[in-house]
């Protein structure tokens, strides 16, 4: 995996499956917690988070489930003691997708796992005032979707609610359009420093600008 500091406590977990393929996973070194944003898939995904972090501190850890999706979900199971969280509609997108997701995509698979569902869900916002994170809720690429803001250092990490290439920065929709430019919205109005996203790189808040306009040229064409 390649990792890469965006921050003082804000590191970027990038697995490459293949050229065509990768997934950015992120973790927060708190001052109460440590806090994994998307396992991933797998231990060979999880475990580099849990050892960079365990020899910086001893903090419990917060796994944060940004969506159902199964590549962001698998390696739940890996960490019994630590929080799940996710939004409230997480849980039955989770059931409801397991034996599919498995099926379709058990190529990816290099471990086993079991279904491990959030053990900790909240409905539009949840704020962890120690460690200054946010989850808030931001329907758009699914209806669970949440995203996750350090207000220390202005990261937001908006799960895969942007799209996976530069070229590509509006993803796949499971919701209306106006719902997902709302959560858009949510993003400029915090004016991040720094924009994480499940597949794509790095980006800064210009970006935002850019996916609405090309939301109003889309629903203008």
């Amino acid at each position: 995996m390649k990792i890469k500091q965006v921050g003082t406590r804000n590191f970027i977990f990038t697995y490459y499956d293949s050229e065509d393929w990768d997934l950015n996973l992120q973790l927060i070194i708190g001052e109460k917690y440590n806090y994994i944003i998307d396992p991933g898939i797998g231990a060979h995904t999880l475990n580099p988070m849990i050892n960079f972090a365990s020899v910086r501190n001893q903090n419990p850890f917060i796994i944060i489930n940004t969506h159902y999706h199964w590549d962001h979900i698998w390696a739940n199971c890996l960490v019994k003691e630590a929080t799940i969280i996710s939004h409230r509609s997480c849980i039955e997108a989770i059931t409801r997708d397991w034996e599919r997701s498995i099926q379709k995509n058990k190529v990816y698979l290099k471990d086993p796992v079991e279904m491990r569902l959030p053990s900790l869900v909240f409905e539009e916002r949840l704020e962890f005032f120690e460690d200054r994170i946010i989850l808030f809720h931001t329907p758009g690429h699914t209806y669970d979707s949440i995203s996750v803001y350090d207000q220390a250092e202005q990261v937001l990490n908006v799960g895969d609610n942007i799209g996976d290439t530069p070229e590509l920065i509006i993803p796949e929709l499971e919701c209306n359009v106006d719902i997902y430019r709302d959560s858009v919205l949510k993003y400029k109005a915090l004016n991040p420093k720094m924009i994480i996203s499940g597949h794509n790189q790095p980006m800064k808040s210009e970006v935002l600008d850019r996916i609405l306009g090309e939301l109003a040229t889309n629903s203008s064409s």
